[in-house]
């Protein structure tokens, strides 16, 4: 009888245990909301669009799918701008062979883009900084002083970045919108493959690009 006291005497009351389980509970919670928050930072911090304001040249970057094009052919429309930048990768359409660029320039102008207003980089493009220094040329040829670049929202910080530090000095604003309808968001990119292969690529890229490294 004496050894089962001294063995009760050790063993947790129910109201312990209660209270053990619900501090597990709260902890696995609250490690769950912490996890979340991180990742809504992570890709939120990607995001930017700055302010927008009247410029009469509008910039598309890279492949310019249709999502991009049709976001940039609208501020084009919308400020009434003379010019529409597409930056030439050099990428050819696989089944056909036929230069990428030659077909986005079909888009722009099916989209309602003026075929004069249509400028594309003299240089073929391999960067985001090749792609800063092409648009530059083409605004500055053409004594303009504000541009509106139109992006990925996964590659708008890093496109920030890079071409304020390309038009330092030129007397040129870079004016970065990403696209709003795009499937990338802060909120819901951690549920594809696809979102956690582009944001880590992309921090990877911009973690270069703040050591002064010149990458993609």
């Amino acid at each position: 009888m004496e050894d089962y006291h001294q063995m009760t005497e050790g063993a947790p009351t129910p109201r312990v245990r209660h209270q053990a389980r619900r501090n597990r509970l709260l902890i696995a919670l609250f490690s769950v909301l912490a996890i979340l928050g991180i990742l809504l930072a992570l890709g939120g911090i990607l995001i930017v669009s700055d302010p927008l304001k009247e410029a009469d040249v509008v910039a598309v970057l890279g492949g310019a799918d249709l999502e991009r094009m049709d976001e940039a052919v609208n501020y084009y429309k919308d400020l009434d701008a003379h010019y529409f930048v597409l930056t030439d990768t050099g990428e050819t359409i696989p089944d056909t062979g036929q230069s990428f660029i030659v077909t986005r320039r079909r888009d722009a102008i099916n989209l309602g883009v003026a075929e004069s207003s249509i400028l594309i980089t003299h240089n073929k493009v391999s960067s985001t900084w090749d792609e800063a220094e092409g648009v530059l040329e083409m605004v500055k040829d053409r004594n303009r002083n504000s541009v509106v670049v139109v992006t990925d929202p996964y590659h708008s910080l890093r496109t920030r970045i890079i071409f304020r530090r390309v038009f330092a000095g030129s007397g040129v604003t870079p004016i970065i919108r990403s696209v709003t309808g795009h499937w990338y968001k802060s909120r819901s990119w951690f549920l594809s493959g696809q979102g956690w292969r582009v944001t880590i690529m992309e921090y990877i890229k911009l973690s270069g690009v703040l050591l002064g490294i010149r990458v993609d």
